[in-house]
C-alpha cells in the first residue's frame, strides 16, 4: 500500500507537456498543472530500442552524405554547363575574328606588296651605280693635261679610269689630290706607261659609303 503521507490526486483531462522557461517541461492535466519537469528528463525518457536508435542515426548520417554529394554532382553539372557555355561563346568569337582577319587578307597582302615595292624602289635608288657622281668629284682636281680615256665602275663604290698625259709629273700630283679628297677611301695608280711621251696608266678609285649622297658632297 502507498505511506501514510502520499496524497492520491484523482485526475481528469487528458495530459499534456508544455515548454516551461530555462528548458523545462510542465506537466498538465486538462486544466490541472501537475508540475515542472527539469530540463534533462527528456534525455532519459525514451524507451525505444537503443539499436533501433542507432540505426536511425546512421541512417540520417547516410542521408546527409547522400544529400551532399547530391548537391554536389548538382554544383559540377552546373559548372560544366557554365563552362561549355563558355566554350561555345569564345568559339564564336575566335571565329568572327578568324573571319575579319580573312576578309581583310587581301588588303594586308596588297600593303605589303607596296612596302616591298618601295623598300626595292628606294633599295635601288640607294644602291644604284653613280658614274656621273663619281667623275664630279674627281675631276675638278683633275691637271689639264691628263685626259680620261675609258671609265670603268667596280661594284658600288669602286671606279677604274684610264687615263693618259703629256706631262709624267702630273699623274703623282694628281695622285696625291685625290687622296686627299675626304669622299675617296682608296687611291691607286696601275700600269703606268710611256710611248711617245705620252704617259698611260689607270687610276683604280674606291669611294666612300657616303660620298656620293647629295651629287658627291659628303
Amino acid at each position: 500500500g502507498l505511506p501514510d503521507y502520499a496524497e492520491v490526486l484523482r485526475l481528469e483531462g487528458e495530459p499534456a507537456l508544455r515548454g516551461a522557461g530555462e528548458g523545462g517541461t510542465e506537466s498538465w492535466a486538462g486544466d490541472v498543472p501537475l508540475g515542472t519537469l527539469p530540463a534533462g528528463w527528456s534525455a532519459t525518457a525514451d524507451v525505444r530500442d537503443p539499436e533501433f536508435l542507432e540505426d536511425r542515426r546512421r541512417a540520417e548520417v547516410r542521408d546527409l552524405w547522400l544529400w551532399r554529394s547530391l548537391l554536389g554532382v548538382a554544383a559540377l553539372l552546373l559548372l560544366a554547363g557554365v563552362l561549355e557555355l563558355a566554350s561555345g561563346v569564345l568559339g564564336m568569337v575566335n571565329r568572327g575574328r578568324q573571319a575579319r582577319i580573312a576578309d581583310q587578307k587581301p588588303q594586308v597582302e596588297l600593303i605589303d606588296a607596296a612596302q616591298s615595292l618601295a623598300n626595292r624602289i628606294g633599295e635601288l635608288s640607294e644602291k644604284r651605280l653613280m658614274p656621273f657622281e663619281m667623275m664630279a668629284v674627281i675631276n675638278p682636281t683633275r691637271p689639264d693635261s691628263i685626259v680620261f680615256q675609258r671609265l670603268v665602275t667596280r661594284g658600288l663604290l669602286g671606279l677604274e679610269v684610264e687615263a693618259q698625259t703629256a706631262n709624267a709629273e702630273d699623274v703623282g700630283a694628281y695622285e696625291a689630290a685625290l687622296k686627299a679628297l675626304p669622299a675617296l677611301a682608296k687611291v691607286q695608280v696601275r700600269e703606268p706607261r710611256v710611248r711617245d711621251g705620252v704617259t698611260s696608266f689607270v687610276l683604280a678609285l674606291e669611294f666612300k659609303a657616303d660620298a656620293l649622297r647629295n651629287g658627291g658632297a659628303l
